[in-house]
């Protein structure tokens, strides 16, 4: 799990303040396990619904990385 890795820790530690420490943990914690139960039902509904065309899923699928790799850069570029 993402949420629990030590290097995730401290990369929360770095972009949040010492005051509001325990909200960002509490909220990324959160969003990883919404994303938990979330992803996979709507994953397979997807995969349902596109029988005939097996690539919807995976292009919706791209799209939540594309905003996390311009998340990651934008992050980067403030370090």
């Amino acid at each position: 799990m993402l949420e629990t890795s030590p290097a995730f820790s401290a990369w929360i530690a770095d972009l949040i303040e010492t005051e509001k420490l325990g909200k960002g943990y509490g909220l990324t914690s959160a969003a990883y396990s919404i994303g938990s139960i979330i992803g996979p039902v709507a994953g397979s509904l997807m995969w349902t619904i596109s029988k005939p065309n097996y690539f919807l899923p995976f292009f919706v699928a791209l799209i939540p990385f594309l905003l996390m790799i311009s998340f990651i850069i934008t992050i980067k570029g403030r370090a």
